[in-house]
């Protein structure tokens, strides 16, 4: 991996971008990000995020769901320890039926709860950043492999 070019120093970040087959045999850019699990990893997310997918003409929902994403990996993950990282992910390209896609995937240590979209109104600040990811992506899930878990989300355009 070669290192992301306009991290601050002493930030754990490193970036590749790759050509993979997407669905339906169509290319897909995938650029992937490693981020210490800190307090600065959000900032760095949607850095990435921007330059990765610049131009896209739905960069600011990207950038404004990699930025909750990230922030729940290190307050509610155990990536917030000592040595722990975060890993962003995206994609774009062309799926089944012509469709235009992209994606961001966030990955962290893991935690022992499920991420949980806030339903109910409160009168907290925090704790609705799922409640955004759901309104601005097309679709978005999680799954855990290796006792990390994944958060994605994709939108399209026409």
């Amino acid at each position: 991996m070669q290192p992301y070019s306009d991290e601050p120093a002493g930030w754990a970040a490193h970036a590749t971008a790759t050509e993979q087959q997407g669905a339906g045999d169509m290319p897909a850019t995938v650029s992937e990000c490693v981020l210490a699990g800190n307090d600065r990893a959000p900032r760095a997310a949607r850095e990435f995020v921007g330059k990765a997918l610049s131009g896209h003409p739905r960069l600011e929902d990207l950038i404004q769901i990699v930025s909750e994403l990230t922030t729940n990996a290190v307050r509610h993950s155990r990536s917030r320890r000592p040595g722990g990282r975060v890993n962003v992910s995206v994609v774009a390209g062309i799926g089944y039926g012509g469709v235009r896609f992209a994606g961001v995937t966030v990955t962290d240590d893991g935690s022992d709860r499920q991420p949980c979209v806030q339903r109910c109104p409160r009168v907290e600040e925090s704790g609705y950043g799922l409640a955004l990811v759901e309104e601005l992506a097309d679709r978005w899930g999680h799954y855990i492999l290796d006792q990390r878990r994944t958060v994605w989300a994709t939108v399209t355009t026409p």
